[in-house]
């Protein structure tokens, strides 16, 4: 083995030239004799060749430099990598001092084997530099080796044991470009193998089955029955996936075949578990037994074992059999590295014992089984109890984990999890419960990766790196538990003591990524007394829909059947932003809103306040459209005043606007009236789309107008609307609008407004640390919406100004008239700007234009305020200004009773 991995180093070496002299030629006729030898007479060979080298002098080109690597790759073989390190470690550093007579092709192959050795000892983020060190250097030199394939291999899939799937794509896929470009087919399937397991974890099934196929013709250039066995096991997932369950257990077979031959029983045990599944879930009986007892017979694996174990219990379930089932499922918990001995089936494992394993998906699965199986057999308390703990794990997860894993996670699981517990909550009618875990389900939004880049911008690299270092660490010891338990909780304390110096010293950073805490109930009810408000909080699941309303003294939780909710908020949307449908159609949005009011609104009506704010996944409601009669419109307009909050949490956390107001200035108007067109991005292969936007002619007069309610108004017109003048700009002013275009649809990643120049996306809202702006204006269309993710919510211009610091965003919608949103922002800034509440501001502007004789909702109801509804704080005399008026009017009154003295005297 070794000798022929050194042939194949040897390979890499470059070829002979007339460049070098005579000891050279000697040197290079020994490395092919040494290979020759027996792998433990490598290691002495080279060393006696590299003190000949020193002797000569021969120590700075790439004859020394590759000796230096043939000696570190025979050191590894004999499994001395901390060896191989030092020797590549001085080879890199000799390259990099003499370039000249050390080509750069050669320097990019040193730094690729430096990071793989480093991965060997586990020094994961040094093995990353190297490997990115190779991509940089060697895509821009000759590649003679395939380099730049291999290091993107290498780096996407560090990505993937870290979980960070999106990044793993992006090399996985610029991997394939370069092997392609060669002509190495190995190194292409490789590159395609990572990509569809990248994929795979994000759940895009459809990508990575065409992924697959493409796979499919270069497998057979795998050079290894392990990595035979890998591809067989990915192809059946991806089957899997798509319910193709003969097709599943044949790639599965195929795949346990691969890894017997490659002597991995432990794989082949993992690969009887999943056959094992595929059984239950077709409720194969013969299978079902065939495969427990092959599975049974080579699991040693604890995690395997215990996947084992809960795949019997959901046989059980499937038969009926609650008893059978609990104890299978206590098994399952049993076999996991955690001392768990429970005293009966009911009785969980304690969060600290599941906190030291790394794997915690395999706990997390077997209690979300569990308490569903409880709660589905009336056990509700017992239920409750496991919900708790599963809430636990979930932030647990999440403190720990890197990348997007945590994120996918919840998409695919956790949130099914918390909609079961907030069954369980009704159930029990236990409202309080049901308040945490509803505000639980959105604690995800602070997982947004657009606003955790936000936040991390103003994050010291050094920081972002020890973060990063703590988890690596943590994971490398978890993997290794219950042997290293202590030094597992050790570490564990040691990252949370870092998540606390997070807060203290990066509160914004650690708002997005770390801050699961709910609010208590009397908090959010005290803050519901002072403004005479109440909460609706709207749960959407997959077979459920919870409606929780919360008064300052009452509270009352309601739960609507689903599939009536899908269609009709489907359909209210469809309608509600077309003009021509509200027009052709308006007795059938009449229905709609009767019945969306009917489900929402009419059974609290009773304890409602007057103001109400709503929290729901899906914002795009406009709840004052809707009707009290089916038959002619009878609006909650009329009736409410409505304002929208992600959360709890961020409503009571949003900062207040009376926050540095001396430092601000009053209004900064923005209308860039021309546009550069718009490029969108287009599809591989394709030229980009260059959308050509309209003028927005009268827009920067409506500025104008309404820059008159403010003392010392600016505006930003024409090229000087620039997306660097607003960046530098918008967070020094109290009050800002914006008209311009926007893009925010559901097909859009990320949504975006046009500006006089480019385009500002979401994640270039950074937050900041002035706290001056208290109010953003967006005249343009869709700013509340865009791509709904389920379990975030809407990924919206609005919820990029929240996350940003700005308690108050008056967004759109839809794409609503020009006029008709130049004229609703004058009313409503005229209403803010005589001390109405910012809610009722937006109210009286809707009745208003509806009294002017537009009452088509689609012409109003398409303006909605998120985030805080009191009052835009007045804008005084800064203290400066203050305390220089103070000084001066001193000043004329003391000289003023000097001579009224003097007077008298004379």
């Amino acid at each position: 083995m070794g000798r022929t991995f050194l042939i194949c180093m040897l390979l890499l070496l470059p070829v002979y030239g007339r460049g070098q002299s005579s000891p050279d030629f000697r040197v290079w006729q020994s490395f092919y004799e040494i290979i020759k030898l027996q792998p433990e007479a490598q290691s002495a060979a080279f060393k006696k060749l590299q003190q000949y080298c020193i002797r000569n002098r021969i120590t700075r080109d790439s004859t020394y430099t590759n000796l230096l690597f043939l000696y570190g790759s025979a050191e590894n073989v004999q499994g001395r990598p901390e060896q191989a390190i030092r020797l590549l470690e001085e080879s890199v550093l000799i390259a990099s001092r003499n370039p000249q007579i050390n080509p750069s092709q050669y320097l990019g192959k040193y730094h690729f084997y430096l990071g793989h050795y480093y991965q060997q000892t586990q020094s994961d983020e040094k093995a990353l530099s190297h490997y990115q060190a190779s991509l940089e250097i060697s895509k821009k030199a000759i590649d003679k080796w395939g380099v730049p394939a291999l290091a993107c291999q290498a780096i996407s899939h560090y990505y993937y044991q870290v979980q960070d799937y999106y990044r793993g794509l992006q090399y996985a896929e610029l991997g394939y470009h370069y092997a392609q470009g060669k002509g190495d087919k190995l190194s292409m399937a490789r590159n395609l193998y990572e990509k569809c397991i990248q994929l795979n974890e994000l759940g895009e099934f459809e990508r990575a089955a065409t992924t697959m196929n493409e796979l499919r013709g270069l497998a057979s250039y795998f050079s290894t029955d392990f990595e035979r066995g890998n591809y067989y096991k990915l192809r059946g997932d991806i089957a899997l996936n798509h319910k193709e369950y003969p097709a599943t257990t044949t790639l599965y077979i195929q795949a346990a075949e691969a890894y017997k031959r490659a002597n991995q029983s432990e794989e082949v045990a993992g690969m009887y578990a999943d056959l094992h599944y595929v059984s239950v879930l077709t409720c194969n009986t013969g299978d079902i037994q065939k495969y427990a007892k092959l599975a049974a017979a080579l699991l040693g694996n604890p995690y395997y074992l215990s996947r084992f174990h809960n795949n019997v219990a959901l046989d059980h379930i499937r038969k009926n059999e609650t008893a059978e089932a609990l104890g299978s499922l206590r098994q399952a918990l049993q076999d996991l590295p955690i001392h768990f001995k429970p005293g009966d089936a009911f009785q969980n494992p304690s969060a600290a014992q599941i906190k030291a394993l790394w794997q915690k998906d395999y706990p997390f699965t077997v209690l979300v089984d569990k308490a569903g199986l409880l709660l589905k057999k009336g056990y509700f308390a017992q239920s409750l109890k496991t919900y708790d703990l599963l809430d636990t794990l979930s932030d647990d997860m999440r403190r720990e984990h890197l990348g997007s894993y945590t994120k996918l996670f919840w998409r695919a699981r956790i949130r099914t999890m918390y909609e079961q517990a907030i069954e369980c909550s009704y159930l029990l009618k236990d409202k309080d419960k049901a308040f945490f875990f509803l505000e639980k389900s959105r604690a995800v939004l602070l997982l947004d990766e657009l606003n955790e880049l936000a936040a991390a911008s103003n994050l010291p690299a050094s920081v972002l790196q020890e973060e990063t270092q703590l988890k690596l660490q943590l994971r490398r010891l978890q993997n290794e538990q219950p042997q290293r338990l202590a030094m597992v909780i050790g570490m564990q304390d040691k990252l949370l003591a870092f998540i606390k110096k997070l807060e203290r010293e990066y509160p914004a950073y650690y708002e997005h990524k770390y801050n699961d805490k709910v609010p208590a109930l009397n908090l959010l009810q005290l803050y519901l007394q002072k403004n005479g408000q109440s909460f609706l909080s709207i749960f959407a699941g997959d077979k459920a829909v919870y409606v929780l309303v919360i008064s300052p003294k009452k509270k009352y939780l309601r739960k609507v059947e689903i599939t009536a909710y899908q269609s009709n908020i489907k359909d209210f949307a469809l309608i509600s932003s077309s003009k021509n449908g509200q027009n052709q159609h308006f007795e059938k949005y009449l229905q709609i809103a009767y019945q969306l009011y009917s489900a929402l609104i009419r059974p609290f009506e009773n304890i409602l306040r007057s103001r109400i704010i709503v929290s729901a996944e899906n914002q795009d409601i406009p709840f004052a459209a809707l009707s009290r009669n089916v038959k002619e419109p009878a609006y909650l307009l009329n009736s409410y005043a409505f304002s929208y909050s992600y959360s709890a949490r961020m409503l009571l956390k949003a900062g207040s606007h009376e926050n540095q107001l001396e430092r601000a200035g009053d209004y900064l108007g923005i209308a860039p009236v021309h546009f550069a067109a718009a490029g969108n991005a287009a599809p591989a292969g394709n030229a980009a789309v260059t959308e050509h936007l309209p003028p927005l002619s009268g827009s920067e007069r409506a500025i104008r107008n309404n820059g008159k309610f403010f003392r010392f108004p600016d505006f930003l017109f024409g090229s000087e609307a620039s997306k660097k003048n607003f960046q530098q700009r918008w967070s020094g002013y109290q009050t800002v609008q914006l008209i311009a275009h926007a893009a925010a649809d559901s097909l859009k990643e990320e949504p975006e407004v046009y500006l006089a120049d480019s385009a500002l996306k979401l994640s270039d809202i950074r937050a900041t640390a002035s706290g001056n702006t208290q109010l953003v204006l967006l005249s343009a269309c869709k700013t509340g919406i865009g791509k709904l993710r389920s379990g975030e919510g809407v990924y919206s211009l609005a919820r990029g100004f929240i996350s940003a610091g700005v308690p108050s965003v008056y967004t759109t919608l839809w794409a609503i008239e020009d006029q008709d949103a130049y004229g609703l922002s004058n009313l409503i800034l005229e209403n803010v700007k005589k001390g109405l509440p910012l809610d009722l501001a937006l109210q009286k502007a809707q009745l208003t234009w509806i009294a002017k004789g537009d009452k088509l909702p689609f012409s109003w109801a398409g303006m909605v305020l998120t985030g805080k509804s009191d009052k835009l704080a007045v804008k005084g005399y800064t203290n400066g200004m203050a305390f220089i008026f103070g000084i001066t009017f001193s000043i004329l009154l003391l000289e003023s009773c000097r001579f009224m003295i003097r007077r008298k005297k004379v």
